[in-house]
């Protein structure tokens, strides 16, 4: 029960009585609970959010202190303040109601959604779906929301991923939100297995050009200067004269991994050719190799007495040392060995390597020399020519200093052995030599 105090005066003095909370003016004040206001964010950039105020009987809303009526009221898109509710005349405000509303809103801002990337499948893989990360922004696979990161996927897969904007971010009209996929499965690698090219026997016979069997490819056959026709599998007769191309074709669902064409002149029988190919490097092309007793470094390695450049470049080898330089006496070797196949040498042709008239130059070349033949496993299989007093060089880079005919000799490679130079250095220099047969 509520206890109320008061003075009467009955004498001089104040005298204290006790009045009931029924003795009291009674408080008829109507309670009531304010309904609470709604707040929106802005929806575009730059734009206002909104607070919606509700209609409450015996209420009056205030906005950052400021009396507001019912409805739609709008401030900036990143407002901060507060929603208060007072009781009108007659109300208070209901005992535990909320009667204020602190509102911060945010401001909304662009946001570019970066493009996933898609991978296809390599032959027995999967393919892949990178979603990027990308703030404010949440990407679908396939309608399901995906975090980023890196996803396998089937290698013939289709299907869509889609970007969203996040609260408080708006997607820019125009900006590319939705990426569709169809993945076509990976093309079988194959490698062609490559044409056989058969010499002719004798001059009356054909050359013969042998189609294998392979998965995945078509070959096609040109010969000389007809245009490339489909060929079957098998052995096919061509002059032994004629410039073969071979190339080949995948067929649908494979692709080519390796070689695709090849291309072979036929010499007919007894026609004198170059027996060594271009040498690239001391072991290119295969099954070539060649070799020396040492070398002046590797721009005059033992490939350079064999690599078919005689157009004035420094090429050509050069060994180490290995020769008095007064009497040009020593030994140095340079050597080419077939691999293991054999040809029949009928001329020999030996050039200079020495890039000017100098004494110093001009005396490595070779004086007394032999040329000695290699059986089809490389060993030493009896001399071919000896030479004694070859002439010096001239000076002219790549000048004959030697040539003659020799007899028909069956040799799996060729080895140079010199014994003298003409002085002047400790090193002996050959530029090219030259083998012809058949």
């Amino acid at each position: 029960m509520q206890i109320l105090r008061y003075a009467v005066a009955v004498t001089s003095l104040p005298v204290w009585s006790e009045l009931t909370e029924a003795d009291a003016e009674p408080d008829d004040r109507i309670p009531v609970t304010p309904a609470a206001p709604a707040f929106e964010d802005a929806t575009v950039v730059g734009g206002q959010a909104r607070i919606t105020i509700p209609e409450t009987t015996g209420v009056v809303y205030l906005i950052d202190g400021a009396e507001v009526t019912a409805g739609y009221h709008y401030v900036a898109g990143n407002a901060i303040g507060i929603v208060t509710a007072n009781p009108l005349d007659g109300y208070k405000i209901a005992a535990g109601a909320v009667d204020s509303w602190p509102f911060a809103f945010v401001a909304p801002q662009y946001v570019t959604p970066a493009a996933p990337t898609f991978t296809p499948a390599v032959w027995g893989g999967q393919a892949t779906i990178t979603i990027p990360g990308t703030t404010g922004v949440r990407y679908l696979l396939n309608a399901v929301v995906t975090e980023a990161g890196t996803y396998n996927v089937a290698a013939d897969a289709s299907g869509i991923v889609e970007a969203e904007a996040l609260e408080h971010y708006v997607i820019p009209s125009g900006a590319t939100v939705v990426w569709p996929y169809s993945f076509t499965p990976p093309d079988q690698p194959v490698s062609p297995a490559a044409p056989t090219f058969t010499a002719a026997e004798t001059e009356e016979d054909d050359a013969t050009v042998t189609i294998p069997a392979s998965t995945g490819v078509r070959y096609l056959m040109a010969v000389d200067s007809a245009p490339a026709v489909e060929t079957a599998e098998g052995a096919h007769a061509v002059p032994n004269n004629a410039t073969v191309v071979v190339t080949a074709d995948a067929l649908a669902g494979y692709v080519i991994n390796g070689t695709a064409r090849w291309s072979h002149t036929f010499v007919p029988p007894g026609t004198v050719v170059r027996i060594t190919p271009a040498m690239t490097s001391d072991t290119s092309p295969s099954p070539y190799v060649c070799s020396a007793s040492s070398t002046a470094g590797a721009g005059h390695a033992a490939a350079g007495a064999f690599d078919q450049v005689s157009d004035g470049t420094f090429s050509g080898w050069i060994s180490a040392s290995g020769f008095n330089s007064s009497t040009g006496v020593g030994s140095g070797w340079v050597r080419n060995y077939f691999g293991g196949t054999t040809r029949t040498l009928k001329e020999v042709i030996i050039r200079s390597r020495a890039i000017s008239s100098s004494a110093l130059e001009t005396g490595r070349s070779p004086r007394d020399f032999q040329l000695i033949a290699l059986d089809e496993n490389g060993a030493e299989a009896g001399v071919i020519v000896d030479v004694v007093d070859n002439p010096r060089a001239t000076g002219v880079n790549y000048a004959v200093i030697y040539s003659a005919s020799v007899p028909d000799t069956v040799i799996g490679g060729i080895k140079m052995l010199i014994t003298r130079t003409w002085g002047n250095d400790t090193r002996c220099a050959v530029g090219e030599i030259e083998l012809y047969g058949v």
